[in-house]
């Protein structure tokens, strides 16, 4: 923040009276007194200026509000604080601008629709996509679990399935008993060792459900997508509808 302080120069002029010999006593004496009166008005008009001065200086001195801080002060006006969030610092409804105050670090990705950060969930890495609408604002939220593994072997899956529970257990603390399924997409699945296997191959799906909260839905799944197993929360208002996209 910075203020604008202006300094104001006084030139203090200072007369003296040249007074003339006379020869005659009440002359000198006349002209006396009229010195020591213009001394005394001279000495009398320094002090009114120097007080002027200095009562200037003091004013000059008091804070100003500027055009800066005029600004400073209607972003901390719009930034969220003391609000209840729906999710992490942020409400549903938020623009890309409040967003981007509420989260500390940059986004790696950035459109006039959607917003892309690295995070962590719970301590595991993950992508944050977060998107926009143009008139209701910030509507959705996804976490997409990053990949550990291209092998994806069921040791990978087993480890990501892991990480998932420990992420839904820790959502249930805020948001209840999600809905939980273990769909089975082919019968295959029951030929499987395991559900991490039935995964790997595209048999099964494991997702979970909320809804009791008033204003916000999740889902969240474990499943082969794009010949990539993934595991994606999706955080959603439910005071906005908009078409959903292939895989989410």
């Amino acid at each position: 923040m910075r203020s604008k302080l202006f300094a104001i120069l006084l030139t203090t002029v200072i007369l003296t009276g040249c007074g003339s010999s006379s020869s005659g006593s009440s002359d000198s004496s006349e002209t006396s007194a009229n010195t020591s009166a213009a001394q005394e008005k001279s000495s009398g008009s320094q002090t009114e200026e120097e007080e002027t001065e200095e009562e200037t200086e003091k004013k000059n001195k008091a804070p100003k509000t500027t055009e800066a801080e005029t600004e400073e002060e209607d972003i901390t006006e719009e930034s969220p604080s003391e609000r209840t969030p729906d999710i992490r610092n942020m409400c549903w409804g938020d623009s890309i601008k409040t967003v981007k105050k509420s989260e500390s670090g940059k986004p790696i990705e950035e459109t006039d629709e959607a917003l892309t950060y690295e995070v962590e969930i719970c301590g595991y890495p993950a992508e944050m996509y977060l998107y926009f609408d143009d008139e209701n604002g910030l509507y959705q939220v996804i976490y997409a679990l990053d990949d550990t593994s291209d092998t994806y072997s069921d040791s990978d899956t087993t480890m990501l399935l892991a990480e998932y529970s420990v992420i839904v257990e820790r959502i249930k603390e805020k948001y209840g008993t999600p809905e939980h399924n273990e769909v089975q997409l082919n019968s295959l699945a029951e030929t499987c060792s395991s559900t991490a296997q039935a995964i790997n191959f595209g048999y099964t799906t494991i997702t979970d459900t909320w809804n009791d909260n008033d204003y916000t839905e999740i889902y969240s799944f474990v499943s082969l997508i794009d010949s990539k197993v993934q595991a994606l929360f999706k955080f959603s208002s439910k005071e906005f509808s908009k078409p959903v996209e292939a895989g989410f």
